[in-house]
């Protein structure tokens, strides 16, 4: 899926339809995506944590992003050595809603191709889940 489809399917009704979804389509739409792109569209401080194996299995990312009050986007580079397919794990922990009950931990595997080295990698996380894209265009 390339950035505008993304931004598409955020405007329209995928992630568009949560509250938060500004923030995600907003930091998205004002930033040169990077290889892996990790959001948070929520208003309360979260940690996410991801972790991407290459088609060989070997862990070729694994990094927590850390968001403060009012969500907003943590950009990596250099993490594809090859095209193909990848596993990605993605978990939230830690954190409350905003009423103050606990955030349920939740997390996401899922294999995304990758078409070239250029692909961006985009995991964003609602308070419904997560969202995994891939975009073969970085601008």
């Amino acid at each position: 899926m390339d950035r505008r489809a993304y931004l598409g399917v955020l405007a329209t009704g995928g992630l568009g339809a949560v509250a938060g979804c500004s923030e995600i389509a907003e930091s998205i739409a004002d930033a040169t995506l990077k290889d892996v792109n990790v959001s948070s569209g929520v208003e309360d401080p979260i940690r996410i944590a991801v972790t991407v194996a290459n088609p060989g299995g070997e862990t070729v990312f694994d990094r927590s992003a850390s968001f403060e009050s009012g969500g907003g986007m943590e950009q990596y580079e250099d993490v594809w050595e090859m095209t193909g397919d990848h596993a990605v794990d993605a978990s939230v922990a830690g954190s409350t809603e905003g009423d103050g009950t606990p955030r349920a931990a939740s997390s996401v595997s899922e294999t995304v191709s990758i078409p070239n080295r250029d692909a961006a990698l985009i995991v964003g996380y609602e308070t419904d889940g997560f969202e995994i894209e891939i975009s073969d265009e970085r601008s």
